[in-house]
């Protein structure tokens, strides 16, 4: 084998071990799609004089607060996929404990992992009620609200469901409208990716609605801990909250496909050492070609 031959199949090997050292499978994962085969049965996903049906949770404590009949069902008339989907009415509207907390991963979101979250809603009033449902990663304590805010609002004024988050600028936090109109009688996709610095103020999210990415930016839970002189908290499951204060005529939204997985990150120093040893080598083959090629064709 010639030379650049050997040094083709060296940067082949190495090539493959690098890309098997660089992929980091998911820490661990979550896909709720509240179908009998995973444990999930049509009724409240928190009886109030039961357990929380497949690891939900009031965070730090066992069921939901202001969990009034039918405000928290499993429901088998509505789904995206499936038989089922959770039909949240009405609820808590505490930072804290106390709503709707999905099942706990093993790991927790925090500085070196990525984050993928999704889920699909649905309006569950097709004339506009007015209710209005807030979406985070919730504290690996259970006890309060982190990472990404999503905020769903099915305006009454007439004209569809609306989504916005808040951003962290200038030290303060700023509303910024991820979605408008959108209708009512369909099922939409949010998608959250967010990749967590080892300083909060670098964290970077982007959201998606319908497969379309709406808006990049930071996040205002860690930044705000910060300005307060607070420790930044970070999660391994996502809190649901009600936002339009328990209100009665408030018919809330379906929920199908929830799915959420963490990833490390590979080390940045590693990464960068990796990509100058390749470039070294691609050096080396560049080099011994020009040297095969002024040395003129060989004779025997």
């Amino acid at each position: 084998m010639t030379m650049n031959g050997s040094i083709q199949k060296f940067l082949l090997l190495l090539g493959l071990a690098l890309t098997g050292m660089l992929y980091v499978p998911p820490v661990t994962a979550v896909s709720v799609g509240f179908e009998s085969s995973e444990g999930y049965v049509v009724g409240p996903l928190s009886p109030p004089a039961g357990p929380t049906q497949a690891g939900w949770s009031g965070g730090a404590q066992a069921g939901f607060t202001n969990n009034d009949p039918g405000d928290e069902q499993v429901v088998g008339s509505e789904a995206y996929q499936g038989s089922n989907s959770w039909h949240y009415a009405r609820g808590y509207g505490s930072p804290g404990q106390g709503t709707p907390f999905s099942p706990v991963m093993s790991d927790v979101a925090g500085p070196g992992t990525r984050m993928e979250f999704s889920i699909h809603f649905k309006a569950a009033d097709a004339s506009g009620d007015g209710s209005e449902q807030n979406l985070y990663l919730g504290t690996a304590a259970g006890n309060d609200r982190t990472g990404f805010n999503v905020y769903l609002e099915n305006a009454a004024a007439g004209d569809g469901l609306h989504l916005y988050t808040y951003d962290w600028l200038g030290g303060a936090s700023s509303k910024q409208v991820i979605a408008t109109q959108l209708p009512r009688t369909d099922w939409h996709e949010l998608e959250v990716v967010a990749v967590f610095d080892t300083d909060p103020l670098a964290d970077v999210y982007e959201y998606s609605v319908n497969g379309n990415l709406v808006y990049t930016g930071n996040s205002w839970p860690n930044p705000w801990r910060l300005s307060m002189a607070f420790t930044p908290a970070y999660g391994n499951r996502i809190k649901f909250a009600d936002g339009g204060g328990d209100t009665p005529a408030h018919d809330g939204f379906y929920y199908d496909d929830l799915e959420y997985d963490f990833t490390a990150i590979p080390e940045p120093r590693t990464a960068f050492l990796l990509l100058g040893a390749l470039l070294g080598l691609a050096v080396v083959r560049r080099r011994s070609s020009l040297v095969a090629q002024q040395a003129g064709p060989r004779r025997f």
